[in-house]
């Protein structure tokens, strides 16, 4: 019998079926991927932490000076969370959805379709300092707000074709910079010299554009064309990424490179609150494809590749049918806004449970796709499994139907043995192509931890 070993596991998701750097996969989702030990195990769960609390779609998370975070809605409702994670609503905006936010200067702006708002921060309790309908804005989808870039720290704020800005003394000017007329800005991000401007097009055109402004400088200085239906949300680690598009296209925001960085294989999208970073990595709340969750993308150490990772799947367990609003670090929480039908709410990780997990490997010919291979052992290695935890393994071969049960022992699907260190599943079967797909069940916060994954089957050439 001839092995195909797999002990290789931190390459992430590949954009390919069939080959991808060291440890890359077809499918995942919920691995832990960065640890130390380069093993299958699960990352840790989501939960909800909102409670009834929230009943909008929040799409922007503000870590605020106070120790709060503020949470804005598209029903222009703002709750606040302590850092003990105790939610309540302080206030609404009778105009309706809140499409930007920030802190800045002793203030908390935000806006909603065509008027920036603001408070004094901390300010009063009761929020009845608000100076609603502070000033205007033109009308648009979205009024993403962000601070300063190189030596000018004001506050910056899409608004339709411009950039409007507030400086140090409080004063708003609607068009501090103006981009091409039809372009319409959606989302910023700023590097030690620039802001960094993503727009998307009027009408539907395939094409958005990202925008480098010196906030110093009277106009814009450069630019880059995005060939897909504009820029949805940047963010930034050791490297600059932009979302754009409909079908989970990220590209280098950098204003240098040219070429894709990664597709997500599913699609979707993200808004433009739905990006952040958590350590090194950048975090994206995909929606819109038959694979939502939290995706990162990076690298924890430097002798380790870049790797796409589907980390993170929300509390109700589902990956269709849902809208994820925000991301956003507070403090050492990671948060995530939700919409599934007709229930919101903020995901937060569950420190003391973990998710389970799926593995499926790439598509495996044994470098002879024209030659038949039965396939019918696959044996796992793995640490003493924890009290409670199992394992399962499926096939498929001719990358035809779903993936088929193996079974070890007597006939059993499930492996629960407490300590077992080694299982071997029968699975049969003749293909030229072949997959394996592992599922780790959890108990609490202990995990199965597989260490290699090994395949056997006999070559029979077919002529």
């Amino acid at each position: 019998m001839l092995p195909y070993v797999i002990k290789n596991f931190r390459g992430g998701i590949s954009d390919e079926a069939g080959i991808g750097i060291k440890g890359a996969f077809k499918n995942g989702q919920s691995l832990d991927i960065h640890k130390r030990v380069d093993s299958l195990s699960c990352q840790q769960a989501m939960k909800k932490e909102s409670g009834a609390t929230v009943t909008d779609l929040i799409l922007f998370i503000v870590p605020a000076s106070d120790g709060n975070s503020y949470h804005f809605g598209n029903a222009g409702k703002i709750y606040k969370r302590t850092a003990l994670g105790v939610w309540s609503l302080v206030y609404t905006d009778s105009n309706g959805a809140i499409l930007g936010a920030c802190e800045w200067n002793g203030v908390i702006y935000w806006a909603t379709g065509t008027k920036v708002s603001n408070k004094p921060f901390p300010g009063l309790s009761d929020w009845s300092d608000v100076a609603h309908n502070w000033k205007s804005l033109t009308s648009a989808d979205w009024h993403t707000m962000i601070v300063g870039a190189g030596v000018q720290g004001d506050l910056f704020i899409c608004n339709g074709e411009n950039l409007a800005m507030v400086d140090y003394l409080g004063v708003f000017t609607a068009d501090a910079v103006k981009i091409i007329p039809n372009n319409i800005t959606k989302c910023l991000e700023s590097d030690d010299i620039d802001i960094i401007i993503g727009s998307v097009m009027g009408g539907d055109a395939e094409k958005g554009y990202l925008w480098a402004w010196n906030t110093l400088l009277a106009n814009w200085k450069q630019r880059k064309k995005i060939p897909v239906k504009g820029v949805n949300a940047i963010v930034t680690t050791d490297i600059m990424l932009a979302q754009a598009g409909e079908d989970g296209e990220v590209f280098f925001s950098d204003m240098v490179n040219r070429i894709p960085a990664f597709t997500i294989p599913y699609g979707g999208k993200v808004n433009p609150g739905g990006v952040t970073s958590k350590g090194n990595l950048a975090v994206f709340g995909i929606y819109g494809s038959d694979h939502c969750g939290i995706y990162t993308y990076g690298k924890t150490d430097r002798n380790r590749n870049y790797a796409l990772n589907l980390e993170y799947i929300l509390s109700m367990g589902k990956l269709t049918g849902i809208e994820i609003g925000a991301t956003e670090m507070v403090g050492d929480d990671l948060l995530v806004s939700w919409k599934d039908g007709t229930t919101y709410g903020v995901d937060v990780i569950d420190t003391a449970n973990k998710a389970d997990a799926i593995y499926e490997s790439l598509d495996f010919d044994g470098g002879s796709p024209s030659i038949g291979k039965p396939f019918t052992q696959v044996k796992l290695i793995m640490k003493p499994l924890p009290i409670h935890c199992s394992v399962k393994v499926k096939y498929r071969l001719n990358k035809t139907g779903a993936f088929v049960k193996a079974y070890w022992g007597d006939g059993t699907e499930v492996y629960e043995v407490t300590d077992g260190t080694k299982v071997i599943f029968n699975t049969g079967g003749e293909g030229e192509i072949y997959e394996v797909r592992v599922e780790l069940y959890s108990y609490n916060d202990t995990t199965p931890e597989i260490m290699s994954v090994t395949s056997y089957f006999d070559s029979i050439e077919e002529y």
